[in-house]
């Protein structure tokens, strides 16, 4: 089967369970795909998954909101601009409606971007900044506290910092959801941070003389540090979102059998990466990656074998 919208797709399974990675392509605004010849072949992502009768649960990158801010945005929905929003609109209600009937329903449905919440966001509004001024989206004048926050992170030692206060915080929603798992998984995910943010700092170095330059050094283009700036803060904020949302994965493992994520193609290939690397008896299915088409083919005996309840 021909799925539009994802650029890649990868199936691992652990035990009788399966996990479901869609990779999605960020920035590119084409929901649906660009195959050659006769494209009614081709199943946009919302409707394989609204067609999937086995019970799953679905975690998208999406703004994650508390409960009041579930229950104010009801009946309102994103301006689909791509296949992420497109995907983010069609399971809408699910976000919210899924804790209360979660025992009657065969799908739950979870946001995840965790980047939106209070303690993260003056981070996540430096990002947004910088890409509202090195791509012109918007004007940025009217709001200049993000220099600030920036100022107060010259280097990556302090977003290392940063972010480990975030996992130890015993009232943030991430330290949280790591004490609902099974001690053995909560000892896996430490490991996992503590590995990756080795691996960030050695890959990110160049923030510190980027940071240096952008509020010391005289310039008459400032783009190419304001990038590596951007690049750098997104790939420790990302560390964040993915510590998060493998966490929730990993708890509804155990009420399920069937796990799908849909995220940027780099957060794919990290939660790949943990799942293969980190818990035991996992072992990859499948995985297809699509050569700038967003279509994705899944071969019907996979599918079968992930879905058993569904017509395929």
């Amino acid at each position: 089967m021909k799925i539009s919208g994802p650029v890649s797709v990868c199936i691992l399974k652990h035990d009788d369970k399966h996990i479901i990675l869609w990779g999605d392509k960020h920035g590119d605004k084409r929901s649906y795909c660009r195959c050659k010849g006769n494209q009614k072949d081709c199943k946009f992502i919302s409707a394989f998954v609204l067609e999937i009768k086995d019970r799953y649960d679905l975690f998208i990158e999406s703004p994650w909101y508390s409960q009041e801010e579930k229950r104010q945005l009801i009946g309102k929905q994103f301006v689909e601009v791509n296949a992420m929003r497109a995907i983010a609109n069609t399971f809408f209600q699910d976000m919210y409606f899924h804790r209360i009937n979660s025992k009657a329903t065969s799908k739950r449905v979870h946001f995840t971007d965790i980047r939106t919440e209070n303690t993260i966001r003056p981070l996540t509004d430096v990002v947004n900044a910088i890409m509202n001024i090195v791509y012109g989206v918007s004007d940025t004048q009217g709001n200049l506290s993000w220099i600030e926050t920036l100022q107060k992170y010259s280097t990556t030692q302090k977003l290392k910092r940063f972010v480990n206060h975030i996992m130890k915080d015993k009232e943030h929603k991430i330290h949280k959801q790591i004490l609902k798992l099974p001690r053995g998984e909560q000892q896996l995910v430490r490991k996992f941070h503590k590995d990756m943010c080795r691996m960030l700092l050695s890959s990110t170095r160049a923030y510190d003389n980027s940071h240096y330059r952008l509020f010391n050094v005289e310039q008459k283009d400032y783009t190419e540090d304001m990038l590596n700036v951007l690049n750098n803060l997104l790939i420790w904020l990302s560390h964040l979102k993915d510590i998060y949302t493998i966490c929730r994965m990993l708890f509804y493992m155990h009420k399920t059998h069937i796990v799908m994520s849909y995220d940027g193609d780099y957060h794919s290939q990290v939660y790949k990466f943990f799942f293969t690397e980190y818990l035991s008896r996992t072992t990859q299915v499948y995985e297809h990656k699509s050569s700038n088409t967003r279509c994705v083919v899944i071969p019907s005996h996979y599918l079968h074998e992930v879905f058993p309840k569904t017509p395929v």
